[in-house]
């Protein structure tokens, strides 16, 4: 078992006689222990998704917790499924069920599958009494994992698209030039989860290269975002090395802190990681489809020739490099404020706040691992705007603009999806913090 570990298994085995008693609330809720079967599976889910790029994990982690969620929700049958509502009674394990939807979801998108997630599974039944409930669980989870690997196959992961490389100002090219480009811009061409266009979420694109905005965005990270000779500060480049290493376990990691913290229930669990996950996946899909129609320039090639840019508030350098490696992709929009905000504002909306406070830990650019506390979520989400300005690796329009699509993603997606039986009204909307 991996970081919840024993005390996660013992608190698992503690909620099954009292979820299986508890009473059904209506609109989907449960009167029942704090979940730990969701947050457990999507912790494993991580584990093994995580080391991917971060395209194809956002991709598996939205796949698993859909899977999770339809099944959790025919059990409890308190709101619309998201593909099929698999047949379930009432007396069905949930834990169960959760576990072997993940479980199988994962199955299909690992090739081959570790021997500790089949160990995992086993110890996940294990703490589920025999009997008919746990048989019920497991065929519900074993048929929404089936419907959703139908449901994903061919939908456009591993296609043949990547970046074109441009030689004008402000067209994207690899920083240095014998980069690979991205292999996974196929992003772009996914079937999304939600909404039916990607392109309806789109920025106004980057800056003129010969405006004033331009030269202001462009003077800021030039004095910041270097790895030496930087104007930052000791604190700014502590955020800098903070939000640097693998943005999608990190993100992935504040999610599961932000459900444990408000102990929601097993069914709401399933709904509140299935609604960030598939925000996340679809605000990416429309990032990476901006990024295509613009394909602007990054930072460092901006600096290194400069003197071409027609832009007299601009100055080349030549040996400027940023503090974090230019990714093999166009600028804009920013891809992590894009996922930053599908998190954030998934909290804001379920929890009905943005006041609520915890920590992160994450490995560190520059070596060992390093803890931040916020007040908000959107302290967090503003604290990577500046982040990818101060790493080198994105002009500040560019992260806002993420922010932007991450914002109206979000709310589209919890506008259309999981409302509640019977129930015209949403629960579920978005508002702008």
């Amino acid at each position: 078992m991996r970081l919840f570990g024993l005390i996660a298994i013992l608190a698992l085995t503690a909620s099954i006689a009292a979820a299986s008693a508890g009473t059904r609330i209506a609109g989907g809720h449960s009167a029942a222990p704090p979940d730990v079967a969701v947050t457990h599976w999507s912790e494993i889910a991580s584990a093994q998704l995580t080391p991917m790029p971060s395209a194809r994990a956002i991709l598996g982690m939205a796949m698993v917790h859909g899977a999770i969620y339809d099944a959790v929700n025919a059990i409890d049958g308190g709101r619309q499924p998201y593909l099929a509502q698999p047949a379930a009674s009432a007396t069905a394990s949930l834990d169960a069920a959760v576990a072997a939807a993940a479980y199988n979801v994962l199955l299909g998108l690992l090739s081959p599958p570790p021997d500790t997630l089949a160990s995992d599974y086993a110890a996940s039944l294990t703490l589920v009494p025999d009997g008919p409930a746990k048989t019920a669980g497991i065929a519900a989870g074993e048929a929404a994992a089936s419907t959703m690997l139908a449901a994903r196959a061919g939908d456009g992961r591993s296609g043949g698209f990547r970046f074109t490389a441009g030689a004008s100002p402000g067209q994207w090219r690899p920083e240095p030039s014998t980069q690979v480009g991205d292999p996974n811009a196929w992003l772009k061409d996914v079937t999304t989860f939600a909404n039916d266009n990607p392109a309806d979420f789109a920025s106004e694109g980057p800056d003129p290269v010969t405006s004033e905005n331009y030269a202001a965005d462009f003077n800021e990270v030039k004095a910041l975002g270097g790895v030496t000779g930087s104007a930052r500060t000791q604190a700014q480049t502590d955020i800098a090395n903070f939000w640097a290493v693998n943005p999608t376990r990190l993100w992935s990691s504040i999610v599961r802190t932000l459900a444990t913290q408000q102990q929601l229930s097993t069914v709401d669990s399933a709904r509140y990681y299935a609604l960030t996950f598939m925000s996340a996946a679809d605000t990416l899909i429309a990032v990476w489809t901006d990024k295509a129609r613009w394909s602007f320039w990054r930072p460092a090639t901006a600096i290194h020739e400069a003197a071409n840019d027609g832009n007299p508030d601009t100055s080349p350098d030549a040996t400027w490099t940023p503090f974090l490696t230019t990714p093999p992709y166009p600028d804009h929009p920013s891809g992590h404020t894009s996922l930053a905000t599908a998190v954030t504002v998934t909290a804001q909306q379920f929890f009905g706040t943005d006041e609520i406070s915890f920590s992160a830990t994450n490995s560190l650019l520059l070596g060992g691992t390093g803890t931040r506390t916020f007040t908000s979520p959107s302290q967090a989400r503003n604290e990577v705007v500046d982040a990818r300005v101060l790493q080198g690796i994105h002009f500040r329009n560019a992260d806002e603009d993420g922010v932007k699509i991450g914002k109206g993603v979000t709310k589209w997606v919890a506008n259309h999806l999981f409302q509640t039986v019977g129930d015209d009204g949403n629960e579920n909307q978005v508002g702008d913090d």
